[in-house]
């Protein structure tokens, strides 16, 4: 019994001697104890904010917290736009910044716009850098106070070109055209396509033709619907720039002595302009002549009065031409004003006395009765634009009787 009580006493004695060994050890040895902080450093957010030609683009990083990784892709001339203003979003209001891990450290003290970053983000904790510059940005070290640790992320960033397109006129423009969502936030790398919109802006005098890479071009590069497949090249060059090519004459010009697609001389007022696919150009009587404009004759000239159908058709020389149910249809639509003046130097008689209504020949027949042919009914001394009745279209006259006509040309 004696034995067995002095063997515990001495595993007892063991312990204790070992335990205070062991504690003294580790304060000799000065290896510290484990850090037990909390990791909760975090970069939230980052874009970046310029201006370029007056236009404001925004650049959201993608900001991959697992492998602490930035990616950014941005205009290859970004650093030719205006000032960047960069801001940064942190996890924490006691989290500091370094760009680079070097210089300046920064603290958040302002409050976060509506940015929506996949993370909780609270007020005061964003950070704006005025004339950020992109150059050598490699890397962005994050660190909370009281804290040792520190992460750091690694950026990179992608280069590509950014599209910006102008309307290149200062005249109202009543619509706009209808691009893809997103075709303006995009930075596109090469052999990406970009889709033109299918529809014309509409302006009420001048026509939309197309779009070109040249602000003074006259001749759309570009039609509606066209797609544009990046190049390197463009992507050098960070900017792709569009403008929209609008008609060199707008509806109700006077032009004067011009040459007209037959060589032939002619003055008269530009009563349609031609679009791609044109229903107008299709039905004239030059459907498929590289004209662009079509003018009608200013007082009296090539105006032929008390003529049949027939006579009408064939009346008119030197490039002038009768125009079809379609193109008188545009001429009555395009060419009345509230001062009466063009409708009377169109449709009158030079001299002013005209009165009353008068009918017009088109070189379309009635398309059930070929005895019969599309007239117009106008008067130069009536106008009410508020009830849009400008004239009427009808076929019920035979072809024997005798109307007036008046005479279009067609310009390149």
């Amino acid at each position: 019994m004696k034995k067995t009580l002095h063997l515990l006493v001495s595993l007892v004695a063991s312990l204790i001697i070992l335990t205070a060994c062991i504690s003294c050890g580790s304060k000799d040895t000065g290896v510290p104890e484990e850090n037990t902080y909390e990791r909760v450093e975090r970069l939230s957010g980052l874009k970046l904010t310029s201006k370029y030609n007056d236009t404001t683009r925004t650049f959201k990083a993608k900001i991959n917290d697992s492998d602490k990784t930035i990616t950014l892709t941005l205009p290859s001339n970004i650093s030719s736009w205006g000032n960047i203003t960069a801001q940064f979003s942190l996890s924490s209001s006691t989290t500091s910044m370094q760009i680079n891990g070097t210089g300046t450290s920064y603290i958040p003290k302002d409050s976060c716009d509506t940015i929506n970053y996949e993370s909780d983000v609270s007020l005061g904790t964003c950070i704006f850098i005025e004339n950020f510059s992109v150059n050598n940005f490699n890397t962005v070290v994050v660190k909370r106070d009281g804290n040792p640790n520190t992460d750091t992320y690694t950026v990179t960033i992608n280069y590509g070109a950014m599209l910006f397109v102008s309307s290149n006129t200062t005249s109202y423009v009543s619509s706009s055209p209808q691009w893809q969502q997103g075709t303006f936030d995009t930075v596109y790398k090469a052999g990406d396509i970009i889709t033109i919109p299918s529809t014309e802006t509409k302006g009420p005098l001048y026509r939309h033709l197309g779009y070109s890479t040249s602000k003074t071009s006259e001749t759309p590069e570009y039609d509606f619907g066209a797609q544009i497949t990046v190049t390197q090249d463009m992507v050098n060059a960070g900017i792709i720039n569009l403008y929209m090519v609008w008609s060199k004459y707008k509806l109700g010009d006077l032009v004067t002595n011009i040459t007209d697609v037959d060589d032939k001389t002619q003055t008269g007022y530009v009563a349609y302009i031609c679009g791609e696919n044109d229903s107008v150009k299709a039905a004239s009587s030059k459907p498929s002549a590289n004209w662009r404009y079509l003018i009608v004759s200013k007082y009296g000239t090539n105006r032929l009065t008390g003529k049949t159908w027939d006579e009408a058709n064939s009346g008119f020389s030197n490039g002038v031409y009768l125009p079809c149910k379609e193109e008188m249809n545009a001429i009555v639509e395009n060419l009345w004003n509230s001062s009466n003046s063009r409708q009377t130097a169109v449709f009158g008689n030079g001299s002013g006395t005209d009165s009353g209504w008068n009918y017009y020949w088109t070189s379309t027949e009635n398309e059930t009765d070929n005895q019969r042919a599309w007239y117009v009914c106008v008067t130069t001394s009536y106008n009410d634009l508020s009830q849009n009745y400008k004239g009427y279209l009808d076929s019920i006259k035979e072809k024997s009787q005798t109307l007036n006509a008046i005479g279009i040309s067609y310009l390149p």
